[in-house]
């Protein structure tokens, strides 16, 4: 795949006719794409080197450890939508069976993953810690997917609007991101075959490993952020602008602490260590909390076992939906412990004490 760039009228061309389009017809096209990303089923394997089987359904968190969170066969999911009218939803009641699934890798492949599904990783062993980065690389890969057909399929039924056309170039934009973060994970694990662009400058898969004690397995997480990685022209001015430094997000659960993992390469660590500063001196309850924050505000699919979920109080579970569904006020991502003076500080200090996925 080529770095794909906007044409420099494009992104301004896009802007004006979306600036002026009236609220009922945005939703009228992402009610048509909503349906168009139901009914594309992309099954082809996503590993290197062309693999032409057909993919099989697999998880993105082992089932093993899906089951080992709950008595019971279902948990409660958070999961953002690639397209829908409202892309953020309250929590549903799912069977563990259709949990943290998706078609992105054969039956051979899938086999890459044994050493992470059969037992617990080994957050010590560099090779685990790149599985555990590779599998939620190729379900964030087949999403992006799935988008760009369901809007080049869009773009060819209405031609009358630049809308579709641009967003087939933005998924494009999104593909080749998450392809770079997918080649630098098929690298450390030593199945990557050669991409002159992604290979133009060294670069590794790098993981930070933070230990949550905790008092149960209290909640799962694989996922990957839509890092763009790509020079873009979306204004009049004709600036450009690097979208780049995102990080992937797994956190696994154990019988007495949660194993969160950040994945992201050494090119982007100067930008993840700048993001991620609340997180290298938190302790306890207040790390807890900060990690919950960053979870729900970036992550795509959390999986919280329903008696947890049943335990948490009204205000809490309240709370925790505001963050995932952005809904809360906006101001920025945490709240120093300084005194609050205006009513968003306030509002999310009194908010922020409850958002502990942890405990």
């Amino acid at each position: 795949m080529v770095n794909p760039e906007f044409p420099e009228w494009f992104g301004r061309k896009f802007h004006n006719e979306l600036g002026n389009m009236p609220d009922n017809e945005q939703r009228r096209i992402m009610q048509i794409l909503t349906q168009k990303t139901k009914r594309t089923a992309i099954r082809k394997c996503l590993a290197p080197g062309g693999c032409k089987r057909k993919a099989v359904e697999g998880h993105t968190v082992p089932r093993s450890v899906l089951r080992s969170m709950t008595q019971g066969t279902t948990v409660m999911t958070f999961a953002k939508q690639p397209v829908v009218v409202e892309p953020y939803s309250p929590p549903t009641e799912q069977p563990i069976s259709h949990t943290l699934t998706g078609y992105f890798a054969c039956e051979k492949h899938e086999n890459l993953f044994a050493p992470i599904e059969k037992e617990i990783p080994d957050f010590n062993n560099p090779v685990h810690l790149s599985l555990l980065a590779y599998k939620p690389l190729l379900k964030a890969m087949l999403d992006k997917q799935v988008l760009r057909v369901a809007f080049e399929a869009q773009a060819q039924e209405d031609t009358k609007s630049d809308f579709p056309a641009y967003m087939v170039h933005l998924c494009t934009m999104m593909e080749y991101g998450i392809g770079y973060y997918k080649h630098r994970a098929e690298q450390a694990l030593g199945i990557a075959t050669p991409h002159p662009e992604y290979d133009a400058e060294p670069d590794e898969l790098l993981h930070r490993v933070i230990r949550v004690p905790s008092k149960r397995r209290a909640v799962a997480v694989s996922g990957w952020s839509n890092g763009l990685r790509s020079s873009v022209t979306p204004s009049p001015d004709g600036g450009t602008i690097e979208l780049i430094s995102q990080a992937g997000c797994t956190v696994y659960p154990l019988e007495n602490e949660h194993v969160v993992v950040y994945h992201y390469t050494a090119g982007d660590e100067a930008g993840i260590r700048k993001s991620n500063w609340h997180l290298y001196n938190a302790t306890g309850e207040t790390l807890q909390r900060r990690i919950s924050q960053d979870i729900l505000r970036h992550c795509e699919e959390i999986v919280i076992p329903v008696e947890a979920w049943s335990d948490f109080s009204e205000e809490k579970k309240q709370a925790i939906c505001d963050y995932f569904m952005a809904t809360a006020p906006d101001n920025g991502l945490y709240i120093p412990d300084a005194p609050t003076v205006t009513p968003v500080e306030q509002w999310h200090a009194k908010r922020l004490r409850l958002v502990n996925l942890f405990n």
